[in-house]
C-alpha cells in the first residue's frame, strides 16, 4: 500500500519536472530565464503545482504563457479552449526580483488559478472567481504571502472579502 502513495507522489512530481522543462523551452519564456531571480521565482511556482494544476497542464492539455505586459501586477486571459496567457506588469516583475519574492509567486498562482479554474470560459461572480483564484494560490501554501499583497491594495470592499477569506483558510489550517 505505501508503494502505491510513493509511485503517485512520484508520479506527480515527474509530471511537474516534465512541465517544467516544458516551459522554459518555450521562446514565449525566454524573457524569463533572462534573469535569474525572475526564473527562480517561476521555479518555485512550477515545482509547487498543486495535483489540480498539474492535472490540468499535463501533458500539454492546456499551456499557459506568461508575458510581458503593461499594467499593475497581472492579468489571466484565455485565448483558446487549450492556450492561455498570463500577463506579467512591471511592478509584478519588482515583486519576483525583490527580497520577498513569495508575494510575487503568490500573485503568479492566483493568475495560474483564474485559468485552472476555467474562469475565461465560464460566467461567473467576479468576487467568486477572485476567491477561487486566492484559494488556488492559498492550496499552493502562498495564502499569507498572498495576503500580504491585498494588504497592499485599495482597501475597497472586493479587498476586504477577499483578505478576510484568506484569513479564514490561514487560521482554519492552523488548529
Amino acid at each position: 500500500m505505501l508503494n502505491y502513495f510513493k509511485r503517485k507522489t512520484k508520479s506527480i512530481n515527474q509530471k511537474r519536472l516534465e512541465i517544467k522543462e516544458a516551459f522554459f523551452k518555450s521562446s514565449h519564456h525566454n524573457w524569463i530565464s533572462e534573469d535569474r531571480y525572475v526564473k527562480r521565482a517561476f521555479v518555485f511556482l512550477l515545482e509547487n503545482l498543486t495535483e489540480e494544476a498539474v492535472n490540468f497542464l499535463y501533458p500539454n492539455k492546456q499551456e499557459a504563457f506568461f508575458i510581458k505586459g503593461n499594467g499593475r501586477l497581472g492579468t489571466a486571459l484565455g485565448t483558446k479552449k487549450n492556450t492561455h496567457l498570463i500577463l506579467v506588469y512591471p511592478d509584478l516583475i519588482k515583486m519576483l526580483t525583490s527580497g520577498a519574492p513569495l508575494m510575487g509567486v503568490a500573485v503568479l498562482a492566483h493568475e495560474l488559478g483564474h485559468i485552472v479554474k476555467g474562469h475565461s470560459f465560464k460566467i461567473i461572480d467576479p468576487l467568486k472567481a477572485q476567491c477561487e483564484a486566492d484559494e488556488f494560490a492559498y492550496e499552493m501554501g502562498l495564502g499569507n504571502e498572498l495576503q500580504e499583497v491585498l494588504m497592499d491594495q485599495n482597501p475597497n470592499i472586493e479587498t476586504r472579502t477577499r483578505i478576510a477569506r484568506l484569513t479564514s483558510l490561514i487560521l482554519s489550517k492552523r488548529q
